[in-house]
């Protein structure tokens, strides 16, 4: 006799349950002690299973930064080009410094993935896509800025910049004093191109 429909469904649950579980004690653990530095025995005792079920949902630790990958994604929830549907040109900037911030503020274990990405290739390539939509973004924020307006933005706006200024200030002065910076940097690069089409 095969198993009833809502004992399936039970079970379903309770390995997801599980599941979520796991990645979030990784998850948590990434940002406290570094994606390398934890193992599955740690990982286990934060989520309070046995490490054979740690294996048995996650047989490969890349499968476990994937999952925690999505599960940062969720939370950081960088923002997208999208964001400037509806703002004016002049308040783009605010708003892309605002964004990237408040999302660099809600993503704890950036530092130990960035460490991470040296040997593991998945941690690598998660970053890589994470950079291309950071300049997206940019771009979206200053249509028409030249190149190297975008690479000084993204330098102004990355992460490593954020956090500095995080250790002096809270998060939103941090902003302001960035979108100040970038302002000018972008009034510059305007007048530049204005005096050499002229």
């Amino acid at each position: 006799m095969s198993p009833r429909p809502y004992q399936l469904g039970r079970r379903a649950e309770a390995a997801e349950s599980t599941r979520r579980r796991i990645v979030e004690a990784a998850a948590a653990l990434h940002a406290e002690q570094g994606l390398i530095a934890t193992t599955y025995k740690d990982v286990a005792d934060r989520a309070e299973v046995g490490v054979g079920t740690v294996y048995f949902h996650f047989p490969e630790s890349s499968e476990l930064f994937a999952a925690c990958g999505h599960l940062v994604r969720e939370r950081a929830a960088m923002p997208t080009p999208d964001l400037f549907d509806n703002v004016d040109l002049g308040e783009r900037v605010g708003v892309m410094v605002g964004e990237l911030f408040a999302a660099y503020a809600r993503h704890p274990s950036y530092p130990h993935a960035r460490c991470a990405a040296a040997t593991v290739p998945i941690v690598a390539a998660m970053l890589a896509r994470r950079d291309e939509a950071i300049r997206a973004v940019i771009a979206a924020a200053l249509p028409g800025a030249s190149r190297s307006t975008i690479n000084l933005v993204e330098a102004l706006t990355c992460y490593e910049v954020w956090l500095s200024l995080t250790r002096r200030v809270s998060t939103k002065t941090a902003a302001k004093q960035v979108a100040a910076a970038v302002s000018a940097a972008v009034s510059v690069d305007q007048a530049s191109v204005s005096i050499t089409q002229d």
